[in-house]
């Protein structure tokens, strides 16, 4: 069998386990987390994570097959990278050395997460600044945002009266209209994606 055929499964496995794990975060925009680069640091660690995982466990299951360990690994990385490894052990019959990986992991996770909402918040703001450039008016923003909620197929017929009446008290409410125009906006990005605001500022 070809040696590095456990390796190649185990990557692929924590590639899918790191989509995954931002798709699973950013589920309201998965497609704008995976416009940054860091949605796909945050895949590529892990999938060298899920190789250093692998490596280590087969120093524990010698006698186990390669291939079912690897997708073994590779399924279970989450829980895996958590498990207490043992790398040394102290001299003279000392205690054992173990190295917490699995707080090094969720560090990194919650780092990488936290610069991929930063780029999405920064890269949306850019998005909504140019559409209120090229709608400034607050009843056309709000007539936009009705007919890109009666567009959306999984709503039901009360999520829909909701978010109606949502559009309609910040209508009516007495914020600034300049609050107005970007909760419309925002209200629009939400539901129509960035997509469909880029077309309404080319059109």
């Amino acid at each position: 069998m070809n040696p590095y055929l456990p390796y190649i499964i185990v990557v692929i496995l924590g590639g899918v386990v790191g989509i995954a794990e931002v798709i699973a975060t950013f589920s309201q925009t998965p497609r704008d987390a995976f416009r940054t680069l860091w949605a796909w640091i945050l895949v590529a660690v892990n999938m060298g994570v899920a190789a250093g995982v692998l490596a280590i466990s087969q120093i524990y299951a010698k006698d186990a097959n390669p291939v079912l360990l690897a997708v073994a690994v590779g399924v279970g990385l989450p829980t895996l990278i958590r498990t207490k490894f043992t790398v040394a052990k102290q001299f003279m019959g000392g205690e054992e050395l173990s190295i917490n990986v699995g707080w090094l992991y969720d560090q990194l996770l919650g780092w990488f997460k936290t610069e991929i909402d930063i780029a999405v918040v920064n890269d949306r703001q850019k998005i909504i600044t140019r559409l209120l450039q090229k709608i400034p008016e607050v009843d056309k923003l709000k007539d936009i945002a009705h007919t890109v909620l009666q567009g959306r197929s999984l709503f039901t017929a009360m999520e829909v009266t909701q978010r109606e009446e949502y559009l309609n008290r910040i209508a009516a409410s007495t914020i600034p209209d300049a609050a107005k125009r970007v909760a419309f906006a925002r209200f629009i990005w939400d539901m129509g994606g960035r997509e469909y605001i880029e077309n309404l500022i080319k059109g």
